[in-house]
């Protein structure tokens, strides 16, 4: 038997997974990205103490039909190109249609959405990159992503990751960082410590500026 063997399909999945999706602040930040794609205007960020454990994504922007929603969980499926002329155009922070897939193979991911086009929203659960349930839920119009037990299955990953304030820390300064600018958003938050809302750096306020031309923040 040779030394050297072709990995199956299933272990390519979470090495790739691993290089898009190597700790908690880089789930946010492609999520983020997506909200912001997504023309949202206002993005609530929420972890749990440590961040690898629960973080929660929710936006205002245009949402997703069933249909997309279920194909927005594979990989390499995007709404933001079509052909490889699309590439030297792309306006977008993502365009590659692996960040969904990414989380969702190395987590326990929630994604509830709905478009202005439709009456009642959905609701898909992902448990290792296996669709497990479908449904339909009320919700307004926009889209939120709750990642859970990130690297459950690839508990490597678990070792390489720093103190939870670590974590906490890099995961809340992601977003200025990877945009340098954003709509209105919400301070990253505890669900064991819960603090108000707020409106998010100077990165957010300049592409907020850029965005509505205003320089104010509302409550």
């Amino acid at each position: 038997m040779p030394a050297i063997r072709i990995l199956d399909d299933e272990v390519v999945a979470k090495i790739r997974a691993g290089e898009v999706i190597d700790r908690p602040a880089a789930v946010a930040k492609e999520l983020i990205e997506n909200a912001l794609d997504a023309g949202s205007r206002l993005i609530a960020v929420q972890t749990a103490s440590s961040p690898e454990r629960s973080i929660r994504i929710q936006d205002d922007g245009h949402g997703m039909s069933r249909e997309d929603a279920l194909l927005s969980v594979r990989r390499h499926a995007t709404s933001k190109l079509e052909s490889a002329e699309d590439l030297v155009a792309m306006r977008t922070l993502g365009f590659r249609g692996e960040a969904l897939a990414s989380i969702a193979e190395v987590s326990r991911l929630t994604l509830s959405t709905r478009s202005a086009e439709e009456l009642s929203g959905s609701q898909i659960e992902v448990l290792g990159g296996a669709v497990i349930s479908v449904s339909g839920i009320g919700r307004a119009v926009g889209t939120t992503v709750v990642v859970e037990d990130l690297f459950f299955n690839t508990p490597a990953r678990l070792r390489f990751l720093r103190s939870r304030e670590s974590e906490s820390r890099v995961l809340s300064s992601g977003g200025r960082s990877s945009t340098g600018a954003g709509p209105r958003r919400a301070r990253p938050r505890s669900r064991e410590r819960p603090r108000a809302s707020a409106c998010g750096g100077s990165w957010a306020r300049r592409r907020w500026r850029a965005r509505a031309g205003s320089t104010r923040c509302s409550p």
